[in-house]
């Protein structure tokens, strides 16, 4: 896993198994039971101070130690059920004024649109006006990092963090897990996860405070956003584009056609990516966003570039 901060001797990872149990209903569990015991190894472990060096180090205008935010969880009941402590949490962040251009909000009671599986998180930052944020649905393709408030829960989390990566072009992405009143940090990418070092975000609000701040000032590459990759939106050029091709009759002999129009769903972002040719440079082409994780599931993301540009 990429550093972004330089270190002399290399940080001391330490394995942190055990500390998440799974148990959940019939169906939705067996999915999550396998990924608890597929990432039972790869769950790795940094004090605070090391896992924010390394992953989101600081700036020039960072959060001071605990310098106006004094209590400020304070609010946040821990006596009255999981449900309680989302409002209180999602405002108290939110008034702290420390995340730019994103916001919380609170999502637990809805699932995305487009997730046949329903899943949802308890909350997550967004970039504010963001229609996960005004109608409290979790949202997969526009969350930046994603709040789970429970303590047995590692299959549910990893099934997140993969929806994360399905929905979006990553390299990596962080959540944030909440057991009561303590809190871990988590980095994710396609080989596993670093988890911080537990701490009581009661007691010592600044170092919760302080991620927020880093992640949400942090350039789209610290956030994990791949610089190849160009999100499709509706009214541009490409939009039109695609929608063009969805709208043509096609005849049952031009099957390529036929596969690209068909994988043009809705229910997926759109991507343009900028894919490196060594004999004639770097070409751009768009695809979904479905295609390039399917491929990278089975092992081969360049299958999947290259699919994409024959189509």
């Amino acid at each position: 896993m990429a550093n972004d901060s330089a270190h002399s001797t290399p940080p001391r990872l330490r394995p942190v198994s055990g500390i998440f149990s799974a148990s959940q209903k019939p169906g939705v569990a067996i999915l999550r039971r396998e990924l608890r015991e597929t990432m039972i190894h790869k769950l790795l472990g940094l004090s605070y101070d090391e896992w924010m060096a390394d992953f989101l180090p600081a700036n020039n205008a960072d959060v001071n130690d605990n310098a106006g935010y004094e209590g400020l969880f304070d609010k946040v009941p821990l006596d009255q059920g999981e449900d309680k402590m989302y409002g209180p949490f999602v405002d108290a962040v939110n008034k702290a004024e420390i995340l730019d251009r994103f916001e919380l909000a609170q999502t637990y009671s809805k699932y995305d649109k487009t997730d046949n599986a329903q899943k949802k998180a308890d909350g997550g930052m967004y970039p504010k006006g963001s229609l996960a944020v005004k109608d409290k649905r979790t949202d997969w393709a526009e969350v930046e990092v994603f709040i789970e408030c429970k303590r047995d829960a590692l299959g549910q989390i990893a099934t997140y963090a993969s929806s994360v990566f399905e929905y979006q072009q990553l390299t990596h992405h962080f959540s944030v897990v909440i057991l009561g009143s303590w809190a871990r940090l988590a980095r994710w990418d396609r080989s596993g996860v670093i988890f911080s070092s537990k701490f009581n975000y009661k007691q010592e609000p600044a170092k919760l405070a302080r991620f927020f701040w880093r992640v949400a000032h942090a350039s789209a590459e610290v956030r994990g956003h791949e610089h190849t990759a160009t999100r499709i939106l509706p009214g541009s050029a490409d939009y039109e584009l695609l929608q063009a091709w969805k709208a043509k009759e096609l005849g049952k002999e031009d099957l390529v056609a036929k596969r690209f129009v068909d994988s043009l769903s809705d229910t997926r972002p759109w991507w343009r990516l900028a894919v490196l040719d060594k004999d004639h440079g770097t070409k751009e082409v768009p695809c979904r966003q479905a295609d390039v994780y399917s491929a990278w599931r089975r092992g081969s993301s360049h299958s999947g570039l290259h699919r994409s540009q024959r189509l």
